[in-house]
């Protein structure tokens, strides 16, 4: 016993010697979390990465900071050194643009400063960047922004500069995918007196952007050696997220015996009477659909195919897949306008009788999907006459 005892005492210490690996690090003020930084980087202008240089950097140099994790090192894959690395961009006249994203993942915005921008230099002289950034669900990127540097933290040799996603329209709660980070260029003006804000590219009615007050020349414009801003990490300031969630159940097409598989649907979801999104679903053998990808709140969600009225739901989406939104869409809207009048009535009659090949064939008022336009599609839209669908 007294041997179990002095065995299971030396298992516990080997465990608390053993060393752990730091996930979370603060430089210039501002904490942070690995598991939470950027994970690819990619070359948009020029789009090759034999268009950008990598040099080695002192961040987090004596730290157990992973430093495969630094931009320079996530961009060129490699660092000879095996040291920290920065992505040096332009200069006075050429720009040069990256793009950091999450492979799928997203930040919200959350109160308070999101992300923080790390740029190597050294005491007295920051160098011009600014960031775009692209809201979840959205292909544009918000207006450039530059703003000046917060700290600098003379060990590590880097100026950090936070941004808060409220600078770039963003509600609260609503997410981003992807930074773009260029370097300012001489011609750039900002459209704050302050001489930082949203940026005007190349020039025209503005202000000149000006150092900030950790500059060596405060409210002044950046001497011509000071825009080949030296990028090495983007440091998240909370938790990234999922890229959606998915919303899930079947849709049943009223009165219809033929292959549903073949009938798209168009999926709409609004929010305050808004489309923000819209997309046509193909629907499998039982009539299931899955939109994927779908960020948490409430929306109201609209169904419409082809010669079926339309039909909204609500649902709500807050930290897990929905399923179970189930609709069923009534049939005998021939003619689109979502209503079962006349008008349809008129253009079963001219279609009466054919079939794929005819002159007279119309695909729509073949309601009961059976490739003839016969009895069957009188009754169905005798049975739905006057149906108005939802708006």
């Amino acid at each position: 016993m007294r041997a179990l005892r002095w065995l299971a005492t030396a298992i516990a210490v080997f465990v608390v010697l053993q060393p752990v690996c730091a996930q979370t690090y603060s430089v210039g003020g501002y904490t942070w979390d690995v598991v939470n930084g950027v994970r690819r980087v990619l070359p948009v202008d020029p789009p090759g990465i034999s268009g950008f240089n990598f040099y080695d950097s002192e961040f987090l140099k004596d730290t157990d900071f992973d430093r495969t994790k630094t931009l320079g090192w996530l961009m060129s894959g490699t660092s000879p050194s095996g040291n920290p690395r920065f992505v040096e961009l332009g200069n006075s006249i050429t720009r040069k643009i990256i793009l950091v994203d999450w492979e799928g993942m997203r930040l919200p915005n959350a109160p308070g400063e999101d992300l923080v921008v790390y740029e190597v230099g050294s005491v007295g002289a920051p160098e011009g960047f600014m960031i775009a950034v692209r809201k979840k669900g959205s292909t544009e990127f918000s207006p450039w922004r530059y703003e000046f540097a917060n700290t600098f933290t003379a060990g590590y040799l880097v100026f950090a500069t936070a941004f808060n996603l409220d600078d770039f329209g963003l509600a609260e709660g609503e997410s981003i995918d992807a930074i773009l980070i260029a370097n300012l260029i001489e011609a750039d003006r900002v459209d704050s007196p302050s001489g930082q804000g949203n940026v005007i590219l190349g020039g025209g009615s503005g202000f000149v952007p000006v150092q900030g007050p950790l500059s060596d020349t405060p409210n002044q414009p950046y001497q011509v050696t000071r825009f080949d801003a030296d990028i090495v990490y983007v440091g998240v300031l909370h938790d990234i997220l999922p890229p959606g969630f998915s919303i899930s159940g079947t849709v049943t097409l009223g009165d219809f015996v033929g292959d549903v598989t073949q009938i798209p649907v168009d999926v709409e979801l609004r929010q305050g009477g808004s489309v923000v999104r819209s997309e046509s679903v193909n629907l499998d053998s039982t009539g299931g659909y899955v939109l994927t990808d779908v960020e948490p709140g409430d929306y109201d969600i609209a169904f419409k195919a082809s010669h079926w009225l339309r039909v909204v739901t609500q649902v709500t989406v807050s930290s897990t897949d929905v399923s179970g939104v189930d609709v069923v869409l009534t049939n005998g809207d021939i003619d689109g306008d979502n209503e079962v009048t006349l008008f349809d009535f008129g253009a079963l009659v001219a279609a009466f009788g054919s079939m794929p090949g005819d002159s007279n064939w119309n695909p729509s008022a073949d309601l009961d999907g059976d490739e003839e336009v016969t009895l069957f599609d009188f009754g169905v839209l005798v049975r739905n006459f006057g149906a108005i669908g939802d708006e």
